[in-house]
């Protein structure tokens, strides 16, 4: 008797596996854009194209200054200060928009 691979007849018949919710990665280049309420563009880099000694800068500084740290790293400084001076409820929509739209999130790193 043939011996059947149970992923790959699964998939054939339409079965969802991992990969399939799986985002592509964003070049390098690509930018996330959030619209602020009062029509203000801010671009940030998603979170994939963070650079690894970001992740490891994490691992020994405060906690109360990662996001800080994260926002000085992908965005512009022009950006920067245009970002502190959103309401809180816009800071909160950009950052889920953000990683929602990254191929990874925050917490992979």
């Amino acid at each position: 008797m043939a011996q059947t691979n149970t992923a790959e007849a699964a998939k054939a018949a339409g079965a969802k596996t991992p990969e399939d919710n799986k985002k592509p990665r964003h070049h390098k280049n690509d930018r996330f854009e959030y619209t602020t309420d009062d029509g203000a563009v801010l671009r940030a880099k998603y979170v994939e194209n963070l650079p690894y000694k970001l992740a490891k800068e994490f691992r020994t500084i405060p906690e109360e200054e990662v996001q800080d740290r994260i926002v000085a790293e992908i965005l512009s400084p022009e950006d920067v200060e245009t970002f502190d001076e959103l309401t809180i409820g816009e800071v909160l929509e950009f950052l889920e928009q953000w990683q929602e739209e990254s191929a990874i999130s925050l917490g992979e790193l």
